[in-house]
């Protein structure tokens, strides 16, 4: 019987791994007393599939993963069962039966949708920074510079960003993120906001301080939002991600 639960992760457990987060998860998972069903052969493991990693201090209300049970239960009893045992930090959303030849979540994994949130950085200027999306996503191109294990190199991000737009809570300056996620393409939003911030230097918009570079990975506070397991660039003009879908990515292959 396969699983796929939506969670959370938020407070003090963004600062736990990923690697961390799995083992944190499986033993969770044999607290329960549920009958998880493991793989066969000389090292079995407990069968559980993330859809994507988190990077560190990034926190999500939107991430799933998949878990194979040996026995019948109601989505709903394994959602609470699993609930019980997670700690502060850590909460279990929704639970949905899937088919048994249902792909896994990272094999779905298409596109997913980031609120960053100013941290070190004067609201001010967040909000001017945030203002430039518009004019950033005009671009024909966005180049940058990535850093791979091979050393770095030159690539075109605009055809992967989806939706970029300033989008406040109360007083709070908020941008809004779509972007290309998973096993085919996959865009870093802080490639992105390093971006937007040199856009808004060269703009003339902020003024060029070391601030801006020297601490680029302290400014910002990233939150996932959902995971999508279509290709934006598919769907057809007006049609929103998740239409007619309760969940992005949760209810695709039931």
């Amino acid at each position: 019987m396969k699983i796929r639960i939506k969670f959370s992760k938020t407070g003090a457990m963004r600062y736990v791994g990923h690697l961390d987060t799995m083992h944190y998860f499986q033993k969770a998972f044999r607290r329960t007393g549920l009958k998880i069903a493991f793989s066969k052969g000389f090292s079995p493991h407990m069968l559980l599939t993330f859809a994507s990693p988190l990077s560190i201090g990034m926190t999500t209300s939107g991430d799933y993963l998949d878990i194979v049970l040996d026995e019948e239960l109601p989505a709903d009893q394994v959602l609470s069962r699993i609930n019980e045992q997670l700690s502060e930090g850590f909460e279990a959303l929704q639970a949905v039966r899937l088919r048994e030849e249902a792909k896994t979540p990272m094999a779905l994994l298409r596109a997913a949708s980031y609120q960053i949130y100013p941290s070190c950085i004067d609201r001010s200027a967040a909000a001017a920074i945030f203002d430039q999306a518009k004019s950033l996503m005009r671009q024909e191109s966005i180049i940058v510079t990535k850093k791979t294990k091979k050393g770095e190199s030159i690539q075109d991000i605009r055809p992967l960003i989806y939706r970029l737009e300033r989008k406040d809570e109360s007083s709070t300056p908020v941008l809004s993120m779509m972007a290309a996620s998973g096993s085919i393409e996959h865009l870093k939003p802080d490639l992105i906001m390093n971006a937007l911030v040199h856009f808004s230097i060269q703009s003339g918009v902020i003024p060029d301080e070391n601030i801006y570079e020297d601490n680029k990975d302290l400014l910002w506070h990233y939150h996932r939002t959902g995971l999508y397991g279509v290709d934006p660039r598919i769907l057809k003009p007006g049609d929103p991600l998740g239409s007619n879908r309760p969940e992005p990515l949760i209810m695709l292959d039931i």
